[in-house]
């Protein structure tokens, strides 16, 4: 029903939009007017959007600009559907105070049922993740008793199997959303669509 991609340049997302039938977009470049990587999200044109937009992470997200000890701008993208709200972001390879920040920045923003994911770039348990501590890791609630390591990893460096040793994306939720299912998808084939293996979570919302 609805997908976060990360690192997507113009020209790609013009090829989404198109190939993408029965899927409506939103998000915007990171360096402002359409320009830079987007971190847009895709729902099903079925779901009904209230509001949606795009902001800065930094101490000026309302403005294109860079946060913190990060390396370059990053944003976060993010859609309210009735009763529910998705963000969609791609936090600093380099920065980890910025990665720290931007997750409080977002975790701010998430009132009420929220849905925060995107590749992360750090690890379970990092002091980075500390914002979003009382959120519920989706693919940890499932696979509880798996140890970190390959059987866990997304991040591959276009190696496939041959490197895949830290879980770097991740999709979080409140606690009113439960995960039922969670698996890394992996693609087969000699070309690999992607440096990172995807997070696919169905989650049902818990009876009050």
């Amino acid at each position: 029903d609805i997908l976060g991609l990360q690192e997507v340049s113009p020209q790609q997302r013009a090829h989404l939009d198109q190939d993408l039938i029965g899927y409506q977009s939103v998000g915007g470049g990171r360096r402002g007017q359409g320009k830079g990587e987007q971190c847009p999200i895709y729902s099903r044109t079925g779901l009904q959007i209230e509001s949606q937009g795009v902001f800065w992470l930094s101490p000026t997200p309302l403005q294109p600009s860079i946060g913190w000890d990060a390396k370059m701008p990053r944003i976060c993208t993010w859609i309210r559907y009735p009763g529910v709200t998705v963000f969609n972001t791609h936090l600093d390879y380099a920065g980890p105070e910025s990665r720290r920040r931007a997750l409080q920045l977002i975790r701010r923003q998430a009132r009420g049922s929220a849905i925060i994911l995107g590749d992360f770039n750090d690890r379970e348990g990092s002091d980075a993740l500390e914002p979003v501590d009382d959120l519920v890791d989706a693919f940890r609630a499932i696979h509880s008793r798996v140890e970190q390591g390959a059987s866990l990893g997304t991040y591959h460096a276009f190696r496939g199997d041959q490197r895949v040793n830290r879980r770097i994306d991740f999709i979080f939720v409140t606690p009113d959303l439960v995960p039922v299912e969670a698996e890394v998808l992996k693609p087969t084939g000699s070309v690999l669509p992607s440096d990172h293996w995807a997070l696919s979570v169905h989650l049902r919302r818990n009876s009050p």
